[in-house]
């Protein structure tokens, strides 16, 4: 199974990256350690991650899916989705031009 992995188009390297995985990650390990904006954030529970989302100011968020977040909090996936709407809705578009 092949995977988009972000460091393989150079045009990325514009943006500041946020990859946000559980407690086990199938495709960290796949990232290069050229891509030199990028993030890795874990979170281990739905709070955890919803943090994570509200605090998060980068132009490109990706989640790899982690089902033991849910385990003991089904009741939150409904936050938890509104918290990835509501990042996906911040202004965070343009490149990030300075080397912060």
């Amino acid at each position: 199974m092949r995977y988009l992995v972000p460091n393989r188009n150079l045009n990325l390297q514009r943006y500041k990256v946020l990859y946000v995985c559980g407690n086990h990650s199938s495709i960290l390990y796949q990232l290069s350690r050229r891509f030199q904006k990028i993030e890795i954030h874990r979170a281990f529970t739905v709070f955890q991650l919803m943090t994570i989302l509200e605090e998060a100011r980068h132009n490109l968020i990706m989640i790899e899916h982690d089902p033991l977040l849910y385990e003991d909090a089904t009741g939150m996936i409904d936050m938890a989705s509104q918290a990835m709407n509501d990042a996906a809705k911040k202004d965070c578009s343009a490149p990030s031009l300075a080397g912060d």
